[in-house]
């Protein structure tokens, strides 16, 4: 094993090239690269890692790099598999900010309204080979359909789009966000990038999304205080304490949610049934969940002196490496291949 660590440590130094970007392993050996965390699932996790914010993707447990910009922080926020396909979507901290994606670990930057102006990608699906992708452009919420962008309209004006799912019957997808209207933060979502729908009360905000047999989930904050999720837009309040659901599962028609509220406590719930988490420290934090064979797993991370990320499955801990300075944004959760 630390034969191979070293070897895999001295590839990496040998691969980086005089373009600014770390090269990577192919797409093949990236993809395949797996450790005997679970022999039934395969666990893809994403985020960064270092005080420099490498993006990186854990497969496993086993982390690889994303192509990056060499000395510049870079985030990966979110994840999905479309066949043997791996995407990743997140943001380069140019100044300004500049919207990217990752398929499979090679670097892709899209369009924006205003090269002058911050753009950032904090969801990402793709269905059909087509990605769809959201986050905000210019100060305003925006999706991107492969690299091309558009600006989500809002009462007064949008402001941020957070998650964004796919029906993949009728190929419709939603975008859970926020909006202004008269210069107040309400939370809502879009239908195919239109008709903005305000969902509740002002100072709120919509962080997840979720779809499916003719359900639409989002999760999030109410109110300025509440913690909670819309069914159908039908508002459930599951904490008055503050904080919000950043991840949320709709699965075996049981809705699963994870968060954090009040001084940095993580929660996960299956409806309004609150589900074990270890807090490995004071200030904890979920921001993913998936759900696979009835198992739970969830992303995120805690801090002390730095933050360390992890993922639990129904309750059980995984420290990610390296040991510091490291932080879980996505999970996805697949059947190994045979």
């Amino acid at each position: 094993m630390k034969i191979k660590l070293v070897f895999l440590c001295l590839l990496v130094l040998f691969l980086f090239n005089g373009c600014g970007y770390f090269s990577l392993l192919s797409n093949e050996e990236w993809k395949d690269k797996s450790s005997a965390y679970d022999n039934d699932v395969d666990i893809y996790v994403v985020g960064t890692y270092e005080s420099t914010a490498v993006p990186c993707c854990w497969k496993n447990g086993e982390r690889f790099d994303l192509e990056h910009p060499s000395g510049t922080a870079t985030y990966a926020k979110s994840i999905c598999i479309e066949g043997e396909d791996i995407y990743v979507g997140g943001y380069i901290q140019y100044s300004p900010l500049k919207a990217c994606f990752w398929k499979n670990g090679k670097l892709t930057t899209v369009q924006s309204t205003n090269y002058s102006a911050a753009s950032m990608i904090y969801s990402i699906k793709c269905i059909n080979g087509v990605i769809y992708a959201c986050g905000q452009d210019n100060g305003q919420a925006s999706l991107w359909i492969n690299d091309k962008v558009y600006i989500l309209p809002g009462p007064t004006s949008s402001y941020q789009a957070w998650a964004i799912t796919i029906d993949e019957a009728t190929l419709d997808f939603y975008i859970a966000g926020a909006c202004y209207i008269s210069g107040i933060l309400y939370p809502c979502y879009w239908k195919n990038g239109k008709d903005c729908k305000v969902v509740g009360a002002s100072n709120g905000a919509a962080f997840s999304i979720d779809y499916k047999n003719g359900n639409l989930l989002i999760g999030g904050r109410y109110n300025g205080t509440s913690m909670g999720y819309w069914v159908n837009e039908r508002y459930v309040q599951i904490l008055a304490s503050g904080g919000c659901f950043y991840g949320i599962k709709y699965y075996k028609d049981d809705i699963y949610t994870t968060g954090y509220a009040g001084s940095a406590i993580a929660y996960c719930y299956k409806n309004l049934t609150m589900l074990p988490l270890i807090q490995p420290a004071t200030y904890n934090y979920c921001y993913a969940i998936d759900v696979y064979n009835n198992d739970v797993y969830v992303a995120g991370s805690y801090t002390t002196t730095d933050s360390y990320a992890f993922y639990q499955k129904n309750g059980a801990i995984t420290y990610l490496e390296p040991s510091s300075v490291a932080y879980a944004n996505g999970i996805i959760v697949l059947p190994k291949k045979k």
